[in-house]
């Protein structure tokens, strides 16, 4: 009987240990499992100082961003520029290249065009290239038109076009008459439309086939009489046309750093506009 209670008695301290010990491994793997959280949540969190340099270096970042962006931005506007390679149509000077002459008055029958805006020889025009050729051209052509409109060819001899097509120009043209108000018409231009995407090359020298309408617009008038124009193809004697059509070539040579152009005036005429 004493033996039955002394075994009962050993397995209980047994029990009792192996409780204890039970016990004592999960608290340390409680403590274990709250150091290692702990360790992570610190190494997680940065320090204040840490915290400053990260949002320093975030700052700095953020504020070169637009710089950066400015750079490409500007970068990528000048390689579109001068990465075009269809030049072909009516040369036109940029809105910039003119300069206000007051407030501007078309032609009517009662009198003549007023304070046309005058243009302006835009930077690029003096590249040695088809960019450079072409706003050589505009130039030339917004300066026809001025002329055309005022009577003053101050802008067509200030142009790249050789001096006997200046002269060619003054002689066909009523330009006295035009600034003394004794000569206008309705909606004079030359309108040059470049056929080609590109000007065939030879060296320096640029050569661009064109069609070409020359307009005077619906009347004219002249020693303050109004007259009609014409749209008919067959004029009579003595009538004006509304439009003239001409076909020609344009040649450019760049000579000391500008455009030399001739052919403005020599194309052959056409019964259309085809």
């Amino acid at each position: 009987m004493s033996s039955i209670v002394n075994r009962r008695a050993a397995l209980g301290v047994l029990g009792l240990g192996a409780g204890t010990a039970f016990l004592s491994a999960c608290g340390n793997s409680v403590t274990g499992s709250q150091g290692s959280a702990e360790s992570s949540s610190s190494s997680a969190s940065p320090s204040p100082a840490q915290s400053s340099s990260s949002l320093s270096s975030s700052s700095s970042s953020s504020s070169s961003s637009p710089a950066s962006s400015s750079s490409s931005s500007s970068s990528s506007s000048s390689s579109s520029t001068s990465a075009r390679s269809d030049w072909s149509g009516e040369p036109k000077l940029e809105y910039d290249s003119y300069e206000s002459a007051g407030v501007s008055e078309s032609a009517t029958k009662e009198h003549p065009a007023r304070n046309l805006k005058r243009p302006k020889k835009p930077d690029n025009m003096n590249l040695e290239s088809t960019e450079g050729f072409y706003y050589s051209l505009a130039y030339a052509i917004a300066a026809i038109d001025y002329a055309l409109n005022m009577g003053d060819d101050t802008y067509v001899r200030m142009s790249g076009m050789t001096e006997s097509e200046r002269e060619q120009f003054a002689r066909e043209h009523p330009l006295e008459d035009i600034r003394n108000h004794t000569y206008w018409e309705n909606d004079p231009s030359y309108r040059y439309t470049f056929l080609d995407p590109q000007p065939q090359q030879n060296g320096s020298e640029y050569t661009w086939d064109y069609k070409l309408t020359v307009s005077r617009g619906g009347y004219y008038v002249s020693n303050g009489q109004v007259h009609d124009t014409t749209y008919s193809s067959t004029p009579k004697p003595g009538d004006k046309p509304a439009s003239e059509y001409y076909r020609g070539a344009i040649t450019g040579k760049y000579t000391n750093g500008a455009w030399v152009l001739s052919g403005f005036f020599n194309g052959e005429k056409k019964d259309s506009s085809s």
